[in-house]
């Protein structure tokens, strides 16, 4: 389904992220009826980014296919 594609996708941006920048927090906010991926500083819990949920998809999708290359060696 669509929440979970998307879910996994804040999932893989979270882990993706994680060594670079230990205090943003990824979370999804359904009370529109529309998936919205949320960028928060954690120690401050400041909003610093809100992007679709499609938005969040493209980018989980490009960190995927870029781990894949970095794990067979290619470029």
């Amino acid at each position: 389904s669509g929440a979970a594609q998307v879910e996994q996708a804040v999932q893989l941006i979270s882990k993706a992220i994680q060594p670079i920048s230990r205090n943003l927090r990824f979370s999804i906010d359904d009370t529109t009826g529309h998936s919205v991926v949320r960028v928060v500083d954690a120690e401050t819990g400041k909003l610093i980014r809100q992007m679709p949920s499609q938005e969040a998809l493209d980018i989980a999708r490009v960190l995927d296919r870029m781990q894949g290359l970095l794990l067979n060696g290619t470029a």
